[in-house]
């Protein structure tokens, strides 16, 4: 409930901001705002979130995402 009133306040914001400011700087910052993210991603997880073993990530080697298969058209199986 908590996230829904946050997003609420912030939705209400950025609506007035889009109102007010011009494009090129709405994009400006947009952009700014991207390339703060993959710095962000480039370096890595914080020194915090390496420490917290709930956003550990699991990598399970050997996995198939796609499965290969399904119902061949001429014969039905």
């Amino acid at each position: 409930m908590l996230i829904v009133c946050g997003d609420i306040v912030v939705l209400a914001v950025g609506s007035e901001l889009v109102a007010r400011l011009p494009s090129a700087a709405l994009g400006k910052a947009f952009a700014i705002f991207l390339v703060i993210v993959d710095v962000r991603m480039f370096i890595g997880p914080s020194r915090q979130e390496k420490a917290d073993p709930g956003h550990s990530v699991t990598v399970q080697k050997g996995t198939n995402l796609i499965e290969s298969g399904g119902i061949d058209e001429r014969t039905g199986n």
